[in-house]
């Protein structure tokens, strides 16, 4: 019993080592990020003090929680202890997910156990907050057949992803649907993924076709980075040779640049 308590002691003591009274540049105004994924919760962001990090490792459970960093700040909102530890609280009892967090914003995201349930996740987050609070719950059952499978990633794979011209890195605002690509890839075993870059019809033929397929394998790369196995990804560049629009306006430019992945 005493080896259990001094590991908890020296869990806690780690969190608060970690915690700074300098807030850094890159958080101007409160906000809190969440990751949990199997074994651990990851947090990022503001804190109250060293209670509230006490708090919030005791949300967490069995899993634990772990540092990204810990900034603490003078004024936070009122809501800020409870949320956040309601927060950590559904993620320590999903199968995976994210949620995020600022003055007046709540966000979270992911895919629930097969036992889990959705239904009053939203109701408690909005009871914790002020009512002007925007709450975005974006959760889902895990897959359990075949043809779940399939239907799921029917709709995660509906749109393609669209770049900017000349990007061939994975952009920032597609990791959240790229996550559950993976997270449902780790639930659909059976599941392979064929990934195609695309571009628009502007520069050299042979550019394009090296950027579609820099393109292509920056987002395989990233679902083998979030523990996909690379056999179960396929990736290939077309250049300019497939658009879905038509090139001569800037619109039907935007969607050619593209990224489109299904299933084969």
């Amino acid at each position: 019993m005493r080896r259990v308590a001094a590991l908890v002691a020296g869990c806690l003591l780690s969190l608060q080592v970690s915690a700074t009274d300098t807030p850094v540049r890159d958080w101007p105004s409160p906000g809190l990020e969440l990751s949990a994924g199997p074994g651990a919760i990851t947090l990022r962001g503001h804190i109250a003090s060293t209670s509230h990090l006490y708090e919030l490792n005791e949300s967490a459970g069995p899993q634990g929680l772990t540092t990204a960093g810990t900034y603490k700040h003078i004024v936070l909102p009122e809501h800020w202890r409870k949320t956040s530890a309601l927060l950590v609280t559904i993620l320590a009892g999903m199968h995976s997910g994210d949620a995020a967090m600022t003055r007046d914003e709540v966000t979270i995201r992911g895919t629930l156990t097969e036992t889990g349930t959705s239904e009053s996740i939203e109701s408690r987050l909005r009871e914790s907050v002020p009512p002007e609070t925007t709450v975005t719950v974006d959760i889902w059952q895990a897959p359990t057949s075949a043809s779940a499978c399939g239907a799921l990633f029917g709709v995660l794979l509906e749109k393609s992803f669209r770049l900017r011209a000349g990007e061939t890195s994975v952009s920032g605002e597609h990791f959240p649907r790229l996550n559950r690509i993976a997270d449902a890839l780790d639930r659909c075993r059976m599941i392979r993924l064929r990934i195609t870059g695309h571009t628009d019809n502007t520069g050299d033929v042979t550019d394009n076709e090296l950027i579609s397929e820099q393109r292509a394998k920056a987002y395989a790369d990233y679902l083998a980075g979030q523990g996909i196995a690379e056999k179960r990804l396929v990736f290939e560049g077309r250049g300019s040779a497939e658009p879905v629009a038509n090139n001569r306006s800037a619109a039907g430019r935007n969607r050619n640049r593209r990224v489109a992945i299904e299933i084969y």
